[in-house]
């Protein structure tokens, strides 16, 4: 008897396994184009990932002045549109150059600030780094790095380089599963939680929990009745 209690043990886990409903957070996936500004020779792209509330972004980039600290980030206008990157009209003085003033009511202010701010040894950027997610929709924000000499000095929050971050796929969220009322099972009217989807179904998992829990009931009747037919016989 203790065998057969055993097999109904497993035969109930068992069940109870497949018929857990089986969760997964939403991957989303984003790119900017990274294009050149104030005629820097900057070009890279960027790509954010991001699961949940966690982003991970990584970014290419070339044309960079070398050994120099350059400042990254992400930048919102914070709800009130779409972020855009500047072109020759954000030059207000015509002095020919867009600085961060200028170019900040295009794009809004910072947003995340990509730390570690890499400095370019050989005039490139290979970064990535994990970080807590903006608020906002990542779809309406953009990329920005900064830094570049103008008559000699170093200038570290000039705009190099921006592109506006476009979702590129997604996987969507598996849906949680819609508890139904119990129901009894054919072979031994022990009532049991319908697993389905709540689509009608009834879902494979709540009919394959149906079956173990039958097939153990079926085992332990069965068995039961050997035992008592031994004990008759031995009388």
């Amino acid at each position: 008897m203790k065998v057969l209690a055993a097999l109904i043990i497993v035969a109930v886990a068992a069940a109870i396994g497949l018929a857990a409903p089986a969760g997964a957070q939403q991957t989303q996936t984003f790119t900017a184009t990274l294009r050149e500004l104030n005629d820097s020779g900057v070009t890279g792209t960027a790509t954010i990932t991001q699961q949940g509330d966690q982003i991970t972004v990584a970014i290419q980039a070339t044309g960079l002045e070398a050994n120099q600290v350059h400042v990254q980030h992400i930048h919102s206008l914070e709800g009130a549109g779409d972020s855009t990157c500047p072109d020759a009209s954000s030059d207000a003085d015509g002095d020919g150059i867009i600085t961060l003033e200028e170019s900040a009511p295009d794009y809004g202010p910072v947003q995340l600030a990509l730390e570690p701010f890499p400095n370019a040894p050989d005039g490139t950027i290979s970064f990535s780094g994990t970080f807590d997610a903006p608020d906002d929709d990542m779809a309406t924000n953009a990329v920005v790095i900064h830094g570049m000499s103008v008559d000699g000095t170093y200038e570290g929050t000039l705009p190099v380089a921006c592109g506006t971050i476009e979702a590129t796929g997604a996987q969507p969220t598996a849906p949680a599963a819609t508890p139904q009322p119990a129901q009894p099972t054919p072979a031994t009217g022990v009532a049991v939680p319908d697993t389905g989807t709540g689509d009608g179904s009834g879902g494979s998992g709540g009919s394959m929990s149906i079956m173990l829990l039958g097939t153990a009931a079926a085992v332990a009747v069965a068995g039961t009745g050997a035992f008592a037919l031994a004990r008759r016989r031995a009388r």
